[in-house]
This record gives C-alpha cells, sequence and structure tokens, in this order.
C-alpha cells in the first residue's frame, strides 16, 4: 500500500496485513463475492481492468474504487501474486447515477406523456355517452376503408342503424331512460362487431357499422344478428324499442358519402315498412 491509498482508506498496512479476513475489510460485502472471483483469477496469472467495487474507509463510509490487476510473476512464469492499482471513481459513479436516475425519470414522463396523448386521441375519436366512434373519426374512418377498398379491390360494407322508438321513451320516461336505451344498444353493437370492424354513433339515435372485408350477405347477416339481439334484449325490450337496418355494399368508383347514403336510403326503406327490419340496398 502506498500513500494514497492510506489517504482513500484510513487505514493503514499494518491493520490491513493483521485482518483475518481481508476481503470482509478491504471490500463492502455487496462487491465481496464478485471480487474474490476477479481476485482468484489474478492469483492464477490472469489480468484485470476497471473492476468497480465498494470500499470501506475507517471512519464508515465507503467509496467507489475502479481497480485493475496485474499478475507477479517469477523467472519461470509462475505466478506470485498480482499487483493492484486502485482509483476513486465516486464522482464519476454518483454522475452516472444521477444520469440514469434523470433518464428512468424522461422514461417515465415519455411514457405518462405518450398516454395522455392516447388517451387524448381516444376521447377525441369516441361518443361520450356509447364509447362507441363519433361522427367524426367514423367519417374518417370510413374515407381511408374505401380508399383501401379501391386499391386493394377487397370488399367493404356499411350498415346503418336506427332505434325504432328513442323519442317515446325520452317524452314518457325522459332523456335518462333514453340513455339507458342507447348505452344498452351500444354496448350490444359492440359485443357482436368483429374487432376490425367499426361501430359508429353517428348522433341522436343514429349508428352505422364500417365493415371491411365484408360484403353485402355478410353484412346483412350481421344486421339480422342485431335486430334479433335487440328484440331478446330485456332493457329495450321492456322500454319497447326495436331497430331498423340498412345495408349497402361498396362498388368501385363510389365515394365514401354515396356508400352512406345509398345505406342511409334502404335503413329509411325498413323504417317506412314499419321497422325492426332489414333493407338491401345493393
Amino acid at each position: 500500500m502506498n500513500r494514497y491509498s492510506v489517504d482513500l482508506t484510513g487505514f493503514t498496512p499494518e491493520e490491513y496485513m493483521a485482518a483475518e479476513d481481508f476481503l470482509s475489510m478491504a471490500v463492502a460485502e455487496e462487491d465481496r463475492a464478485r471480487v474474490a472471483e476477479h481476485f482468484q483469477e489474478a492469483l492464477q496469472g490472469s489480468s484485470g481492468d476497471n473492476v468497480e467495487m465498494r470500499i470501506p474507509r475507517r471512519d464508515g463510509s465507503r467509496f467507489w474504487a475502479s481497480a485493475s490487476y496485474r499478475p507477479i510473476l517469477d523467472a519461470d512464469g509462475g505466478s506470485l501474486g498480482f499487483r493492484t492499482s486502485t482509483r476513486d471513481v465516486t464522482d464519476s459513479k454518483q454522475a452516472e447515477d444521477a444520469l440514469a436516475h434523470l433518464n428512468d425519470e424522461l422514461v417515465d414522463e415519455a411514457a405518462a406523456l405518450a398516454e395522455a396523448n392516447a388517451t387524448i386521441t381516444r376521447i377525441a375519436a369516441t361518443d361520450d355517452l356509447t364509447g362507441l366512434a363519433n361522427r367524426r373519426h367514423f367519417y374518417e374512418s370510413l374515407a381511408k376503408a374505401v380508399s383501401l377498398a379501391r386499391r386493394h379491390g377487397s370488399p367493404l360494407a356499411l350498415v346503418s342503424l336506427d332505434l325504432d322508438g328513442l323519442k317515446r321513451v325520452n317524452d314518457s320516461a325522459g332523456h335518462e331512460a333514453g340513455d339507458e336505451v342507447l348505452t344498452s344498444f351500444a354496448d350490444l353493437l359492440g359485443a357482436l362487431c368483429r374487432a376490425e370492424d367499426l361501430p359508429g354513433r353517428l348522433g341522436g339515435d343514429e349508428f352505422s357499422v364500417l365493415l371491411p372485408g365484408i360484403d353485402q350477405s355478410g353484412s346483412l347477416g350481421l344486421a339480422e344478428r342485431v335486430l334479433a339481439a335487440v328484440r331478446s334484449c330485456e332493457v329495450l325490450a321492456r322500454r319497447g324499442v326495436t331497430v331498423s337496418g340498412g345495408v349497402a355494399q361498396w362498388t368501385p368508383g363510389e365515394l365514401p358519402d354515396d356508400l352512406l347514403r345509398r345505406a342511409d336510403e334502404a335503413l329509411y326503406a325498413a323504417k317506412r315498412g314499419g321497422g325492426d327490419a332489414v333493407v338491401s340496398g345493393g
């Protein structure tokens, strides 16, 4: 040990030599097993660089050290021991820890910001009452779906739905009862759709479902299932509410508004016929 080592630790060479267990005195407990492995390698003639450890001081404090080991060999190349060079790297370790902590905080803040942005995006695209897509988001998605269908030649269909009897419920039982009807129907509609489908509330008691990859027959089948589910729904049956539907399949060259208009025209035909029915708009 040189004077620098004594200044770093506060212990004298004699105290280290007299220690019953050198490692227990010279290395912090949490680093001891790892450093012992490096010592064994050094005793066998291996070199080691930048081995970091915490070293206790006489006053009970500790400091971070970076040690390098070099073997001491006899004339025949045998290992007599090893030489250790140690330097205090506490400042750099503290800077690393501070940087890592700051990085963790930045990662957490970035994750929180991403979550907040996702929440804002979801709120902006969602109908407050039903949790379905709102009118703006549905129209944007319809335009994208038509563009994809045009590009890939894939089928695309639309189902327009309108609740029969909601105005009567609002007038006789109040808007709270009407909201119960709307949310019950929205839950039912969402449960019947595939993950790739997009059910939306376009306003009042008007709903639509965008069906990518589905043709006229498939959209008609979904509409029929919705009508059957509404008839068997206790909340809707108690209020005397049914649903009417109109379906249309996108045709090449057709604009998004044209598809929606044809589905709506089929819906109005169903309502003129007395409701609780589905009409195909071709």
